[in-house]
């Protein structure tokens, strides 16, 4: 933590965030980040200069400023993998309801069914 800190206050000192093309220090792909503007703990996907790319399951994207996130603490970092567990969960059910599920056919419909043949 106190590494990221040293980091940023480099970049704030000499102002090279705007025109740095790597990476802002301290921030790496795949790393779970809170977002201070959208107030939402994301996974940096990409970067591009000072934007960093951020996304979730849910499938929510977006782009934000580097210096709008931080590294995400313990609980955020908790609360991110307990709605993407939630999402993958919904998302098996939904698959499992429209794939395995064979319609139901009650007695009143078979007997409905008949008669009109």
């Amino acid at each position: 933590m106190a590494r990221h800190a040293e980091a940023g206050a480099r970049y704030r000192r000499t102002g090279d965030v705007a025109r740095s093309r790597t990476a802002p220090a301290g921030l790496t792909i795949g790393m779970v980040v809170f977002d201070r503007y959208q107030e939402l703990p994301a996974v940096i996907v990409d970067f591009q200069g000072s934007v960093v790319h951020l996304a979730r399951d849910t499938g929510m994207a977006w782009r934000t400023r580097a210096l709008c996130v931080r590294p995400a603490t313990t609980y955020e970092v908790r609360q991110l993998r307990a709605i993407c567990e939630l999402v993958a969960r919904q998302r098996r059910d939904v698959a499992r309801s429209l794939t395995f599920a064979p319609r139901q056919r009650t007695t009143a419909t078979y007997e409905a069914n008949k008669e009109e043949t």
